[in-house]
Protein backbone atom coordinates (compact mmCIF):
# COMPACT_ATOMS: atom_id res chain seq x y z
CA UNK A 1 0.00 0.00 0.00
CA UNK A 2 0.99 3.65 -0.35
CA UNK A 3 2.18 5.98 2.38
CA UNK A 4 -0.14 6.01 5.40
CA UNK A 5 -2.68 3.58 3.93
CA UNK A 6 -3.18 1.30 6.92
CA UNK A 7 -5.97 -1.26 7.18
CA UNK A 8 -7.73 0.88 9.79
CA UNK A 9 -7.66 3.99 7.64
CA UNK A 10 -8.87 2.10 4.61
CA UNK A 11 -11.76 0.76 6.64
CA UNK A 12 -12.68 4.24 7.82
CA UNK A 13 -12.47 5.59 4.28
CA UNK A 14 -14.67 2.78 2.99
CA UNK A 15 -17.30 3.42 5.67
CA UNK A 16 -17.37 7.11 4.86
CA UNK A 17 -17.40 6.58 1.11
CA UNK A 18 -14.18 8.54 0.73
CA UNK A 19 -12.41 6.23 -1.70
CA UNK A 20 -14.56 7.29 -4.65
CA UNK A 21 -13.46 10.89 -4.21
CA UNK A 22 -9.95 10.08 -5.30
CA UNK A 23 -10.75 9.03 -8.83
CA UNK A 24 -8.62 5.89 -8.38
CA UNK A 25 -9.94 2.53 -9.62
CA UNK A 26 -11.14 0.69 -6.52
CA UNK A 27 -10.91 3.84 -4.36
CA UNK A 28 -7.99 4.15 -1.98
CA UNK A 29 -6.71 0.63 -2.54
CA UNK A 30 -6.52 1.33 -6.27
CA UNK A 31 -3.91 4.03 -5.80
CA UNK A 32 -1.19 1.44 -6.35
CA UNK A 33 0.54 0.26 -8.44
CA UNK A 34 2.03 3.39 -9.98
CA UNK A 35 1.54 4.74 -12.58
CA UNK A 36 -2.23 4.71 -12.66
CA UNK A 37 -3.65 2.36 -15.26
CA UNK A 38 -4.72 5.15 -17.62
CA UNK A 39 -1.39 7.01 -17.36
CA UNK A 40 1.70 5.57 -19.02
CA UNK A 41 4.51 7.26 -17.18
CA UNK A 42 7.52 8.82 -18.90
CA UNK A 43 10.13 6.77 -20.76
CA UNK A 44 12.84 7.63 -18.20
CA UNK A 45 13.73 10.13 -15.47
CA UNK A 46 15.23 12.68 -17.90
CA UNK A 47 12.18 14.90 -18.51
CA UNK A 48 12.96 17.31 -21.35
CA UNK A 49 10.50 20.00 -22.42
CA UNK A 50 10.03 22.72 -25.01
CA UNK A 51 7.76 25.52 -26.20
CA UNK A 52 6.52 24.86 -29.76
CA UNK A 53 6.21 27.83 -32.09
CA UNK A 54 3.03 28.79 -33.93
CA UNK A 55 -0.51 28.42 -32.60
CA UNK A 56 -0.57 28.13 -28.83
CA UNK A 57 3.00 29.29 -28.37
CA UNK A 58 3.63 30.17 -24.71
CA UNK A 59 4.48 33.91 -24.41
CA UNK A 60 7.76 34.88 -22.79
CA UNK A 61 6.03 36.47 -19.77
CA UNK A 62 4.37 33.17 -18.91
CA UNK A 63 7.30 30.82 -19.45
CA UNK A 64 8.77 31.13 -15.93
CA UNK A 65 5.65 29.32 -14.66
CA UNK A 66 6.54 26.35 -16.87
CA UNK A 67 10.30 26.34 -16.36
CA UNK A 68 9.76 26.67 -12.61
CA UNK A 69 7.28 23.81 -12.60
CA UNK A 70 9.72 21.56 -14.44
CA UNK A 71 12.59 22.60 -12.13
CA UNK A 72 10.35 21.57 -9.23
CA UNK A 73 10.64 17.98 -10.48
CA UNK A 74 14.37 18.19 -9.75
CA UNK A 75 13.88 19.18 -6.12
CA UNK A 76 10.79 17.11 -5.27
CA UNK A 77 11.27 13.90 -7.25
CA UNK A 78 13.83 11.60 -8.86
CA UNK A 79 13.27 13.23 -12.27
CA UNK A 80 15.48 15.84 -13.94
CA UNK A 81 14.33 18.51 -16.35
CA UNK A 82 16.05 20.06 -19.37
CA UNK A 83 14.68 22.88 -21.54
CA UNK A 84 15.16 22.10 -25.23
CA UNK A 85 15.43 25.17 -27.45
CA UNK A 86 13.86 23.46 -30.47
CA UNK A 87 11.21 20.76 -30.06
CA UNK A 88 12.09 17.40 -31.59
CA UNK A 89 10.97 13.78 -31.54
CA UNK A 90 12.88 13.10 -28.32
CA UNK A 91 11.30 15.92 -26.29
CA UNK A 92 9.21 14.63 -23.38
CA UNK A 93 6.75 17.50 -22.85
CA UNK A 94 5.47 20.11 -25.31
CA UNK A 95 3.77 23.07 -23.59
CA UNK A 96 1.06 25.19 -25.20
CA UNK A 97 -1.41 27.84 -24.03
CA UNK A 98 -4.73 27.36 -25.81
CA UNK A 99 -8.47 27.83 -25.43
CA UNK A 100 -9.82 24.44 -24.30
CA UNK A 101 -13.52 24.24 -25.12
CA UNK A 102 -14.25 20.54 -24.67
CA UNK A 103 -15.39 20.03 -22.02
CA UNK A 104 -16.25 23.60 -20.97
CA UNK A 105 -14.43 24.84 -17.90
CA UNK A 106 -11.31 22.75 -18.52
CA UNK A 107 -8.15 24.42 -17.20
CA UNK A 108 -5.55 22.06 -18.64
CA UNK A 109 -5.17 18.86 -20.60
CA UNK A 110 -2.56 16.15 -21.14
CA UNK A 111 -2.15 13.71 -23.99
CA UNK A 112 0.52 11.17 -24.86
CA UNK A 113 1.21 11.84 -28.52
CA UNK A 114 4.04 9.34 -28.88
CA UNK A 115 3.65 6.11 -26.85
CA UNK A 116 6.36 3.47 -27.08
CA UNK A 117 6.19 -0.31 -27.17
CA UNK A 118 7.17 -0.60 -23.50
CA UNK A 119 3.95 1.06 -22.35
CA UNK A 120 5.68 4.36 -21.61
CA UNK A 121 5.23 7.77 -23.21
CA UNK A 122 8.03 9.25 -25.31
CA UNK A 123 6.35 12.63 -25.92
CA UNK A 124 3.42 14.31 -24.16
CA UNK A 125 1.54 17.48 -24.97
CA UNK A 126 0.34 19.71 -22.13
CA UNK A 127 -2.19 22.43 -22.92
CA UNK A 128 -3.07 25.16 -20.40
CA UNK A 129 -6.12 27.43 -20.69
CA UNK A 130 -4.93 30.61 -18.98
CA UNK A 131 -8.22 32.42 -19.64
CA UNK A 132 -10.15 29.71 -17.78
CA UNK A 133 -7.79 29.90 -14.80
CA UNK A 134 -8.24 33.68 -14.81
CA UNK A 135 -12.02 33.28 -14.85
CA UNK A 136 -12.00 30.71 -12.03
CA UNK A 137 -9.89 33.06 -9.91
CA UNK A 138 -11.98 36.15 -10.69
CA UNK A 139 -15.13 34.40 -9.45
CA UNK A 140 -13.55 34.02 -6.00
CA UNK A 141 -11.54 37.26 -5.99
CA UNK A 142 -13.46 39.87 -8.04
CA UNK A 143 -11.50 42.96 -8.92
CA UNK A 144 -7.78 43.54 -9.15
CA UNK A 145 -5.52 43.28 -6.14
CA UNK A 146 -2.93 41.13 -4.42
CA UNK A 147 -5.37 38.41 -3.26
CA UNK A 148 -6.40 37.87 -6.90
CA UNK A 149 -2.80 37.85 -8.11
CA UNK A 150 -1.64 35.43 -5.42
CA UNK A 151 -4.48 33.01 -6.08
CA UNK A 152 -4.09 33.20 -9.85
CA UNK A 153 -0.37 32.43 -9.56
CA UNK A 154 -1.01 29.41 -7.29
CA UNK A 155 -3.65 28.08 -9.68
CA UNK A 156 -1.39 28.55 -12.71
CA UNK A 157 1.39 26.56 -11.06
CA UNK A 158 -1.07 23.97 -9.76
CA UNK A 159 -2.58 23.48 -13.24
CA UNK A 160 0.80 23.14 -14.96
CA UNK A 161 2.15 20.71 -12.34
CA UNK A 162 -1.13 18.78 -12.41
CA UNK A 163 -0.75 18.12 -16.15
CA UNK A 164 3.00 17.47 -15.87
CA UNK A 165 2.05 14.95 -13.20
CA UNK A 166 0.01 13.07 -15.79
CA UNK A 167 3.10 12.93 -18.01
CA UNK A 168 4.97 11.07 -15.26
CA UNK A 169 2.10 8.78 -14.25
CA UNK A 170 -0.15 10.48 -11.67
CA UNK A 171 -3.93 10.46 -11.98
CA UNK A 172 -6.60 12.99 -10.98
CA UNK A 173 -7.26 12.96 -7.24
CA UNK A 174 -10.79 13.86 -6.25
CA UNK A 175 -13.12 16.48 -7.59
CA UNK A 176 -12.13 19.38 -5.32
CA UNK A 177 -9.67 20.47 -2.66
CA UNK A 178 -12.49 20.09 -0.12
CA UNK A 179 -12.57 16.36 -0.85
CA UNK A 180 -8.87 16.09 -0.19
CA UNK A 181 -9.06 18.03 3.07
CA UNK A 182 -11.94 15.84 4.27
CA UNK A 183 -10.04 12.70 3.32
CA UNK A 184 -7.00 13.84 5.29
CA UNK A 185 -9.11 14.65 8.35
CA UNK A 186 -10.92 11.31 8.23
CA UNK A 187 -8.04 8.97 7.38
CA UNK A 188 -4.70 10.74 7.71
CA UNK A 189 -3.96 9.96 4.05
CA UNK A 190 -2.40 13.15 2.67
CA UNK A 191 -2.99 13.50 -1.06
CA UNK A 192 -3.48 17.25 -0.77
CA UNK A 193 -1.59 18.70 -3.69
CA UNK A 194 -1.56 19.62 -7.35
CA UNK A 195 -3.07 16.31 -8.50
CA UNK A 196 -6.49 17.43 -7.19
CA UNK A 197 -8.90 18.67 -9.86
CA UNK A 198 -10.31 22.19 -10.14
CA UNK A 199 -9.70 25.50 -8.41
CA UNK A 200 -7.63 25.60 -5.22
CA UNK A 201 -7.21 28.20 -2.45
CA UNK A 202 -4.07 30.27 -1.94
CA UNK A 203 -2.05 27.74 0.02
CA UNK A 204 1.31 26.49 -1.17
CA UNK A 205 0.50 22.79 -0.65
CA UNK A 206 -1.91 22.88 -3.60
CA UNK A 207 0.81 23.57 -6.17
CA UNK A 208 3.05 20.73 -4.89
CA UNK A 209 2.98 16.94 -5.24
CA UNK A 210 1.58 15.34 -2.12
CA UNK A 211 3.46 13.31 0.53
CA UNK A 212 1.57 10.27 -0.77
CA UNK A 213 2.60 10.65 -4.41
CA UNK A 214 6.26 11.65 -4.15
CA UNK A 215 7.48 8.25 -2.84
CA UNK A 216 5.47 6.50 -5.56
CA UNK A 217 6.97 8.70 -8.27
CA UNK A 218 10.50 8.24 -6.96
CA UNK A 219 10.17 4.48 -6.66
CA UNK A 220 9.01 4.26 -10.28
CA UNK A 221 11.91 6.31 -11.65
Amino acid sequence: MGVGLTRTRLAVAALLGLGSWLGWPGGLAGADPFPNTDMRGADNNQHTFCFPTGAGSVPARSRPNYTGSMAYLDTATALFDTLIATCNGNTDVLFREVDITNPPGTRGSYSCISPNGAGRCETSRVDIDVAQIFTDTAVRFPGAGQPFTDNFNINMLKSIRHEVGHSIGTNNDGTSFIDMNNLFIATGVDVRGCTVSGWVPTELRWDLYSPHHIPEINAFY
